[in-house]
């Protein structure tokens, strides 16, 4: 009986390692082994791993993705099963890393890899809990088209990262105000909310989006009104074209309207010195 248990344990442990797809190597040097020298940390730099990342990318590619997709499961699992995983990293892939180093380093790969990795990073952002690391790799390495499908297609969570970083993309496309503002009209207040912030990140740095803001404290919705009102102050000095909406709002129909409006403009007077003209609503 236990020679049989030893073989089954033999061909299941023999069965996983022929369905390893073979490892690329670079300089004598597995992928595995190169990925370990990186790391989601941008500040953690190795140039020779980002260049063997980089001459082997269109193999490592689908490796990377489908270790992710591994990873995550593992990640969910039990103890035990998670030190069997270490082991069969350790034993049949040949990285001396338990299976979070793996995460960092396979994630690592991916920003290594920027525009390279784009495709592979929008799928793991639709197929897996990555969306958060995903999106923001997407967002510096300049996939915005791919970022607002994701907006179109995703659940809330993944819309709301989506959201979160086109509001720091380093470079403001034109085709990002528009999508951003239909999000601050969706009717999950949440997501409304998160647009609205990211708006207010990128008016910060361009009047691109000053139309649509002003759209915003004109709006229907008393909750939208609410909330532009509140986070125009994140505006800093480009909020000057934004005072005049805002006064308006200190007449509106709902007290908290009216309420946010003046805190703004207030905060707008004391810490930018921008001329508001501010009459003190309530008592």
């Amino acid at each position: 009986m236990l020679l049989v248990l030893l073989g089954v344990i033999v061909l299941a442990v023999t069965g996983f390692k022929a369905m390893q797809p073979k490892e690329p190597v670079y300089q004598g040097r597995k992928l595995s082994e190169w990925m370990a020298k990186v790391s989601r940390n941008p500040a953690i730099v190795d140039p020779a791993a980002n260049e063997a990342l980089y001459v082997m990318r269109n193999e490592a590619l689908p490796i990377i993705e489908r270790n992710l997709l591994s990873l995550e499961y593992i990640s969910k699992a039990p103890a035990w099963k998670k030190r069997m995983w270490d082991w069969q990293i350790k034993h049949n892939i040949g990285a001396k890393h338990t299976w979070w180093n793996q995460y960092d380093a396979n994630l690592g790969a991916l920003r290594v890899l920027g525009t390279n990795a784009i495709p592979v990073l929008k799928r793991l952002s639709l197929e897996s809990d990555y969306y958060g690391e995903c999106t923001d790799m997407l967002s510096k390495a300049g996939g915005v088209e791919e970022l607002l499908s994701l907006l179109q297609t995703g659940s809330k969570e993944l819309k709301r990262s989506v959201i979160f970083n086109l509001g720091h993309i380093p470079t403001i496309p034109d085709q990002i105000a528009a999508p951003l503002y239909a999000a601050s009209q969706d009717k999950d207040y949440d997501i409304s909310k998160e647009a609205i912030i990211a708006l207010t990140r990128l008016g910060v740095r361009t009047n691109l989006v000053l139309p649509h803001y002003q759209k915003l404290l004109e709006s229907a919705d008393w909750k939208v009104r609410d909330n532009a009102a509140t986070y125009a102050g994140n505006w800093g000095t480009n909020a000057q074209s934004l005072v005049p909406a805002l006064t308006h709002l200190l007449g509106d129909e709902k007290e908290a309207v009216r309420n946010s409006a003046a805190s703004t403009l207030e905060y707008l007077n004391q810490t930018y010195g921008i001329q508001t003209n501010l009459v003190k609503v309530g008592p």
